[in-house]
Order: structure tokens, then C-alpha cells, then sequence
């Protein structure tokens, strides 16, 4: 089974999150303390050129000097990096199958969907799938032409909802070799929103605030949305 999404990060060290805009660079990292209050979350806003985005978004030139210039002037001092997939490198799908298939089951008919629906072979692609939720029973059109104990069979299955995550595997791997190069291990690639998720749980759940500096320093340029994504990158960093 493909994990690409979530990979073990070096517990108790510092996190590090990185997502690439149009405009530049937003970092941020995470310190962890005694405990999760103690934590403090630390902002650097890079700017880039449009040409620097795009090589940085490609999957045959990703560049590793912005990010390594990035955490030089950063100052941080992280060695395990989560970042944020481009929409453009991201292909996102909801899928139903029977609730009673066990997991390898699942693995097999998550792959044959994901085949038939990707722009690319499944072989040139990195992916993840997770369980969200038990779907609807599924609607069965009346008269179906099929016996009535067919149809009432058909309703009462149990059917779960999927969902399921994949990027070209080029361009990871563009990515662990920037990361690499730039002295960076990458622990983790997610969608902005799953980090946003993270965050916006995790500052809900402290009950003194979160600790962090320079928010405003970098308000013009990072908005509370690009900034709850950096910080839930890095948060996927030292909670992994």
C-alpha cells in the first residue's frame, strides 16, 4: 500500500512547514517544549520570483536553492520538512465501496478505480487513501426490471465512503531530492487544506493560545489562511 502522505517524522525535534505561492515562500516552524502548551511556532515569509515558483513547481526542475536560501536566512534550525502539494500536482477523488471487504480488498479495489480514472498511469504516481465515512445506502431506480428481493439486497448493502489522494511520482521525488539537497529531510506531503485542518484543531485546543512570533511582521504577505497551513505542516512534523 502506497503511504506518501504521511511518513514517520523525527519525534521531539523541531518541525518544519513549507508552502509554495505565486508570491514566495511560507515557512514555519515549530519548537516543541515540556508539552504541547509550551510549544512555540515560529513565521519567515520568503519572496520569490515567478520564474522561481514555476521551476519549483515542476516535475523535472524542482529547485532546492530557494528553499536552502529560505532556511539559511530563516535561521531555523529543523531538519525534517513537511510541505504543502500544488494544486496543479494534486488529483483528488471520492470513491464508495462495500464496508465489508477487508483491508487488502480495499487496497485492490482503491487501485483499480485510481487506474481508470487517472490522467497518468498508476505506476507513475505516488497515493494514499483513507476512510471517511459510511455513505448513503445507495438509491435503486424503481422499476429495475429485477426481482423485488434483488432490489431490497441492493439498498441494505453496506457501502463506506474512500477517499483518495494522488501526485505524480516525478514530481515527489523532485521533491525529497530538493529537500535532500537543500540539507532538509521531507517527512510529509499533504493538500494546504489538510494542514489548515490541523492547525485550526490544534489552536482550538489550547486553552492558554498558541505561542508565536512575528505573526504580524508578516501580515501583509501571509494571510491567517497561508499562515494555518504553514503551521500545520510543521504541527504534522512533530505530532507524526
Amino acid at each position: 500500500m502506497n503511504r506518501p502522505f504521511r511518513r514517520v517524522a523525527r519525534s521531539q525535534s523541531p518541525g518544519l512547514g513549507v508552502c509554495l505561492t505565486e508570491h514566495g515562500m511560507a515557512m514555519a516552524q515549530i519548537t516543541p517544549g515540556a508539552g504541547p502548551v509550551n510549544a512555540r511556532t515560529h513565521w519567515y515569509w520568503y519572496p520569490q520570483s515567478e520564474s522561481q515558483h514555476s521551476a519549483a513547481s515542476s516535475p523535472s526542475r524542482f529547485d532546492p536553492e530557494p528553499l536552502r536560501q529560505a532556511r539559511q536566512r530563516s535561521g531555523f534550525q529543523a531538519r525534517s520538512l513537511a510541505m504543502a502539494i500544488p494544486q496543479s500536482q494534486l488529483q483528488s477523488y471520492q470513491f464508495q465501496f462495500d464496508s465489508r471487504l477487508n483491508l487488502r480488498q480495499l487496497q485492490t479495489q482503491v487501485r483499480e478505480q485510481l487506474q481508470a480514472v487517472l490522467p497518468w498511469p498508476l505506476a507513475d504516481a505516488v497515493w494514499d487513501f483513507q476512510v471517511t465515512a459510511a455513505a448513503a445506502e445507495p438509491a435503486v431506480a424503481k422499476p429495475s426490471g429485477r426481482p423485488a428481493w434483488l432490489d431490497q439486497a441492493l439498498q441494505a448493502q453496506p457501502v463506506q465512503q474512500v477517499d483518495v489522494l494522488a501526485v505524480p511520482r516525478a514530481w515527489a521525488q523532485s521533491c525529497e531530492d530538493a529537500c535532500r539537497q537543500a540539507g532538509l529531510q521531507l517527512v510529509r506531503l499533504e493538500p494546504a487544506w489538510q494542514a489548515s485542518q490541523r492547525w485550526q484543531a490544534y489552536t482550538q485546543q489550547q486553552r492558554n493560545g498558541v505561542l508565536q512570533e512575528n505573526t504580524a511582521m508578516y501580515g501583509q504577505v501571509m494571510s491567517e489562511d497561508l499562515q494555518a497551513v504553514a503551521g500545520g505542516l510543521a504541527l504534522g512534523v512533530v505530532t507524526a
